[in-house]
C-alpha cells in the first residue's frame, strides 16, 4: 500500500513528504513489503522523494501541485504532435501496444500529449508525477538513454477503470532536459482496478473494526462484496497457464469465501466473540489480495520487450525534432517572462493561473537561484496564506504588506466558459466570509493526496455532473501602491489574456 505516513522496512525507513503518496493516487508501484529485498526498488523511491522535495521549495508547478504549460507558436506545436502521433503510430505496430500514450516534456515544463484511439484519458495527477519521474531520471550523474519502469497511474475519474491503472513507461532522453515518455497500457486494467477497489474497502472495514464501528459494519461489508465478485469476475476473463496464477486465484476465492462466512454468522448472530475469528482472518486474506495483484498486475516478464522498437522511435523522433531542439533548449529554464506583460498590466510584478480541469500553470518564471530575490520567498508565503483562508470558506480575497499586494481568486466556469456560481450557500461562520462552503478538513489543497478541486466542485454543485464543471485559480502580485480595483481590472483581462495564449475556454468571473 501507499500512504501519507511511515514506512519501514529491515533496510530502509522513509518519512514520506505528506501529499507525495496517497490511497486517491497511486502514481507507482512500489511494494514497500519488498523493497528490503529489492535495493533498485529502494532507490527509485528515494529518488522520487528527493526530487519532489527539492522542486517543491524551487518550482511553482510542484508547489501548485500542476504542470507548467510551455508557450511555443503554433509551428513549433505543430512539429511537436506530428513527432509524437508518428511515435505512438510506431508503438502501435505491436499488438501489445495499442493503447499508448506519447508525451514531450522540457524540463519541468509539459509541452504536448498524443493518445491511441483506445488509450485511457490520463488525470492531471498522472503528468505531474510522470514529470517528476522524468526530472528524478535526469538527476541522475550517470543514466541510460531509456529507462524503463512499471507505474500504476490513476487514470480519469470518468472513465470505467480508474484509480490503479498499469502500464510500461519508457522514458527517453531526446536532448538534455528534453524527455520523450512513451506509455503503454500493460496488464490485465480491469482487474487491476478492481483489486485496487477491494483493498480500500478491506481498509475501510478494518477502520470499523478497530474503532468498533459496529452500526457500519454490514455496510462496509456489502462494498467489500460486491468489489470481490467484480474480481472473481475479471479473474474468470484471465487466460493464464501458469500454475502459481491458478493456486494464487483459488487461494483468493477460498480465503474470502472463509471470511465471508465469518461475516455472515456475525450478522446472524450479532455474536461479538465472533469478531476476533473475522479478524484473525483477514491478515490470510489481504495475503491473498497482494499475491494475486503481484503475479497478475505488478509483474512484467517483458518490460524488456519491445525495447529495439523504442530505441527506433526515439531516433526517430530526435530527427524530426532537431528543427526546434534550440528553441526547446532555451525553453528549458525560462518560458517567459513578467517583462512582457508590464505594459499591459502596470504594477503587476507577477501572477499564476491554474486550470485545474487540466492541471496546467501558466506562470512567469522566477529567478529562484538568487537568494536575494524576496519575490520568490513572498510567492511561497502568499500560497500558504491563500490555502489557509481557502479552507475557511474564501474563494477570493486581496491583501497587503509594506512591499507588495496579493490577490487570491477560485472561480467556476461550465464547458462553454460561463460563470458558475456554487448552488450550496456560501460559509458565513468566518467573519462574514463570502466564499465556498468550507470543505471536508481530510484533503489539502492539490491533488497529489488527492484531487482537492473535484472534492469542491461536488461539494458547490451537488446536483451537477462533476465532469462539466471547470475550476480556476488566480493569483497575483502587484506593487504595493496599486488599489483594489485595479487588481480586479487586471484579473479580469489577465484571464482572457491567458485564454488566448493557451487556446483554452476560460472567461473571467465577477470574483468580488
Amino acid at each position: 500500500s501507499t500512504s501519507v505516513g511511515r514506512t519501514s522496512s529491515c533496510r530502509c525507513c522513509f518519512c514520506i513528504p505528506e501529499g507525495i503518496l496517497s490511497h486517491n493516487s497511486v502514481h507507482m508501484f512500489i511494494c514497500l513489503c519488498s523493497i528490503k529485498n529489492d535495493a533498485i526498488k529502494s532507490a527509485t523511491l528515494t529518488e522520487l522523494i528527493d526530487t519532489y522535495r527539492e522542486l517543491y521549495a524551487t518550482n511553482q508547478g510542484v508547489l501548485m501541485e500542476a504542470i507548467e504549460q510551455m508557450l511555443v507558436n503554433v509551428d513549433v506545436k505543430s512539429t511537436v504532435v506530428a513527432a509524437l502521433q508518428a511515435a505512438t503510430d510506431r508503438l502501435k505496430q505491436d499488438p501489445h501496444s495499442q493503447r499508448s500514450h506519447s508525451i514531450l516534456f522540457v524540463g519541468s515544463k509539459f509541452l504536448a500529449l498524443y493518445s491511441s484511439r483506445q488509450a485511457q484519458e490520463l488525470a492531471a495527477v498522472d503528468l505531474l508525477f510522470l514529470n517528476l519521474l522524468c526530472q528524478s531520471a535526469n538527476r541522475r550523474p550517470q543514466r541510460r538513454r531509456i529507462e524503463s519502469q512499471i507505474v500504476f497511474l490513476q487514470g480519469s475519474i470518468h472513465q470505467s477503470h480508474a484509480g490503479c491503472v498499469p502500464h510500461i513507461v519508457h522514458v527517453v532522453q531526446l536532448f538534455e532536459h528534453v524527455s520523450l515518455v512513451l506509455l503503454i497500457e500493460h496488464a490485465h486494467t480491469a482487474l487491476a482496478s478492481h483489486l485496487y477497489d477491494v483493498y480500500f474497502a478491506l481498509h475501510k472495514l478494518q477502520n470499523l473494526q478497530l474503532q468498533f464501528d459496529l452500526d457500519n459494519l454490514r455496510g462496509g461489508f456489502d462494498a467489500l462484496d460486491t468489489f470481490v465478485k467484480h474480481t472473481n469476475e475479471a479473474l474468470r476473463k484471465v487466460k493464464s497457464n501458469v500454475v502459481e496464477v491458478d493456486e494464487a486465484t483459488r487461494s483468493f476465492t477460498g480465503k474470502w469465501e472463509t471470511l465471508r462466512r465469518k461475516y455472515t454468522d456475525y450478522f446472524r448472530t450479532s455474536d461479538n466473540g465472533l469478531i476476533v475469528k473475522i479478524d484473525s482472518n483477514m491478515p490470510l486474506f489481504v495475503e491473498s489480495v497482494k499475491e494475486v495483484f503481484r503475479l497478475l498486475c505488478a509483474s512484467c516478464p517483458t518490460l524488456e520487450h519491445g525495447l529495439q522498437r523504442v530505441t527506433d522511435i526515439a531516433d526517430m523522433a530526435e530527427d524530426s525534432l532537431s528543427e526546434v531542439f534550440h528553441l526547446l533548449q532555451a525553453k528549458t529554464h525560462r518560458n517567459f517572462t513578467m517583462g512582457s506583460y508590464m505594459e499591459e498590466f502596470p504594477g503587476m510584478v507577477h501572477f499564476m493561473h491554474i486550470d485545474r480541469y487540466n492541471g496546467r500553470i501558466v506562470s512567469p518564471s522566477l529567478d529562484v537561484q538568487d537568494p536575494s530575490d524576496i519575490l520568490k520567498q513572498r510567492v511561497w508565503s502568499m500560497v500558504d496564506f491563500a490555502r489557509t483562508y481557502l479552507d475557511k470558506g474564501y474563494m477570493s480575497m486581496i491583501w497587503k504588506d509594506v512591499t507588495f499586494s496579493y490577490a487570491y481568486f477560485l472561480w467556476f466556469e461550465d464547458e462553454h466558459g460561463m460563470a458558475l456560481k456554487p448552488n450550496e450557500p456560501p460559509n458565513h461562520q468566518h467573519h462574514g466570509a463570502t466564499g465556498l462552503p468550507a470543505t471536508k478538513p481530510t484533503l489539502m489543497a492539490g491533488i497529489l493526496a488527492g484531487d482537492y478541486y473535484h472534492r469542491l466542485i461536488e461539494t458547490c454543485f451537488p446536483r451537477s455532473s462533476s465532469g462539466k464543471i471547470r475550476c480556476y485559480e488566480l493569483f497575483l502580485v502587484h506593487l504595493g501602491l496599486v488599489t483594489s480595483t485595479i487588481v480586479l481590472e487586471h484579473c479580469r483581462r489577465l484571464a482572457v489574456t491567458i485564454t488566448d495564449l493557451t487556446g483554452c475556454i476560460g472567461n473571467p468571473i465577477d470574483l468580488l
